[in-house]
């Protein structure tokens, strides 16, 4: 069973963009995979990295597609995506100096409700607004 599951409950409304969310919550599910079976030590900087890199570009993308078509909330949007990467930072710091398991079900369950939080209120309005705007 899946740490986080994917579906409809999640879907912007916005192809590229669902698409990206689905390889974000792809990367979460194959970190709490590795760590059930006790692998967690041995691949959580390559995770973690990987995870903090795609988040970046699709924050990017996101940002980009939403200041070209004028979206109104754009400086709510760019902060909530600023907290995010102060937060992971954070967990990205506080693991450098020593793994925790503790620590990494702490991230991991951030970064589930963070996710599916800021996907069904923010990313849909902003995929409501695109929608309006004929982009799909």
């Amino acid at each position: 069973m899946a740490f986080l599951n994917w579906g409809p409950h999640l879907s912007v409304g916005v192809a590229a963009f669902d698409q990206e969310h689905q390889g974000l919550v792809a990367i979460i599910n194959e970190l709490h995979d590795k760590m059930q079976s006790g692998q967690g030590k041995d691949v959580l900087g390559g995770l973690l990295k990987r995870l903090i890199d795609y988040t970046i570009t699709h924050f990017e993308h996101e940002e980009s597609a939403l200041k070209q078509h004028g979206y109104p909330l754009l400086r709510e949007h760019q902060a909530q995506h600023q907290a995010l990467k102060t937060r992971v930072t954070e967990f990205h710091n506080r693991l450098s100096i020593g793994y925790n398991g503790l620590i990494t079900v702490e991230m991991l369950r951030f970064l589930r409700s963070w996710l599916e939080q800021h996907i069904r209120q923010e990313d849909r309005a902003y995929g409501r607004y695109l929608n309006s705007k004929g982009i799909r």
